[in-house]
């Protein structure tokens, strides 16, 4: 088992590379630097960069939501007559860092109960405390990118295989359609 969550998803389509090409990059906008919360809705859901026929994105973070949204970085090669596209999905820096400072947090209770022991202090039930609050810790961590994940698989998928989009919570609404008499 991974201590940090990775993914990855292949989509193969009878579409042309350079028709995949397009198709990802109008989901995805140049990076730029906003301050936290001030992004425009009717932005590209991604930010990132496309060389060739390399991708690196991710959806930007704002002060309320997208802390779990995972980096991503794919390739798009051709065979024959498909072109396949593989992604991979990586935990971003903050949810990193996040993980990195419960590793240390945990490997330091450890290290305080391991000296305890030596010194001949008794050890009450409430040093179990800290690995179940990391335990817990971590399991929120996972399940949220999971989850992040599972919803970028869904808009990536929806854009290289023509399947109906999901509405995005930023995007204004369609206009309801008159009814056919």
């Amino acid at each position: 088992m991974q201590f940090l969550p990775t993914d990855s998803l292949t989509i193969t389509t009878s579409l042309d590379a350079p028709t995949v090409k397009q198709r990802l990059t109008s989901l995805i906008e140049p990076p730029q630097t906003y301050l936290l919360g001030t992004r425009p809705p009717q932005q590209a859901p991604y930010s990132g960069n496309v060389v060739g026929s390399y991708l690196e994105f991710s959806r930007p973070v704002s002060a309320l939501r997208n802390r779990y949204a995972p980096f991503v970085s794919g390739h798009i090669d051709t065979d024959k007559e498909r072109t396949i596209t593989t992604f991979e999905f990586h935990p971003n820096t903050l949810t990193q860092a996040g993980l990195l400072m419960l590793l240390i947090f945990t490997i330091g209770s450890t290290i305080l109960m391991v000296a305890s022991l030596f010194t001949g202090e008794a050890l009450s039930g409430f040093m179990i405390m800290p690995y179940l609050g990391a335990g817990l810790f971590y399991a929120i961590h996972r399940s949220v990118y999971r989850a992040e994940v599972q919803r970028d698989k869904q808009l990536l998928s929806g854009v290289l295989l023509d399947m109906p989009e999901p509405e995005r919570p930023h995007q204004k609404p369609s206009k309801p359609q008159e009814p056919h008499e």
